[in-house]
């Protein structure tokens, strides 16, 4: 039995590092990053942002990072000045600010769903000052916190 050869390399990536010369036919975003935009970070709720977004302003610093881009009215800013863009921001606000190929500068993190809602319930529950928390209080109610939302290991069938 032979050993067939390992896969050819491109040049290119990461710091020149090389890559294997597969078809990136599965990456969604087709551009690579351009060095004289912003980092965008949608910023979806309860999935692990804001530790992110603080360890990025560090490495930016707090005059390059425009943190929490939903609370600002940035109609007249110039975005394009910033190093780093972060926010609860739908992609069509980065798409107007940008263009259609904003994404190769973009990302965001993702959590197990379930998890993530949970997270958000339990969220909404502790903080009587956010807006939804009548609605989280009395779609829970005569639920024990700690009994709604896990399943303890004795308990699984």
């Amino acid at each position: 039995m032979s050993e067939q050869p390992p896969p050819a390399r491109a040049q290119g990536g990461f710091r020149g590092a090389t890559a294997p010369a597969y078809p990136r036919t599965a990456d969604p975003v087709t551009a690579e990053p351009d060095p004289l935009r912003p980092i965008m970070f949608v910023h979806v709720p309860r999935t692990g942002g804001t530790t992110v977004k603080r360890a990025l302003q560090l490495v930016f610093g707090t005059q390059r990072t425009l943190l929490d881009v939903q609370t600002f009215d940035t109609g007249d800013v110039d975005l394009g000045g910033y190093a780093l863009i972060e926010g609860h921001r739908l992609a069509s606000f980065y798409r107007r600010a940008f263009g259609d190929d904003w994404s190769s500068n973009g990302f965001v993190l993702l959590r197990d769903p379930v998890a993530r809602v949970v997270s958000q319930a339990r969220h909404m529950r502790a903080l009587p000052h956010h807006r939804d928390h009548l609605i989280a209080v009395d779609r829970t109610r005569g639920l024990r916190a700690e009994r709604s939302f896990t399943v303890r290991a004795g308990e699984l069938p």
